[in-house]
């Protein structure tokens, strides 16, 4: 079980903030992002984060718990 967060517009657009998948460890953080929908812009933009550790969207979820999906921050 993989516990999915979404934070700022990403959750506003998707519709929730947090939610728990039954999925394979073999299942790499792109093919989340595909399911949810997300566009080819927020594959590039979104930063993704395993059990608290910045990872590559290539990579599998492998024994994780948990998936955090940051959407791009901007300031100045």
């Amino acid at each position: 079980m993989v516990r999915i967060l979404l934070f700022g517009p990403l959750a506003e657009r998707i519709g929730w903030r947090e939610m728990d998948r039954d999925l394979s460890p073999t299942t790499t953080i792109e093919h989340i992002l595909s399911d949810l929908g997300f566009t080819a812009e927020e594959h590039r933009t979104t930063t993704p984060m395993l059990d608290g550790r910045r990872c590559e969207v290539s990579e599998m979820l492998g024994d994780a718990t948990e998936l955090a999906l940051l959407p791009p921050v901007s300031g100045g």
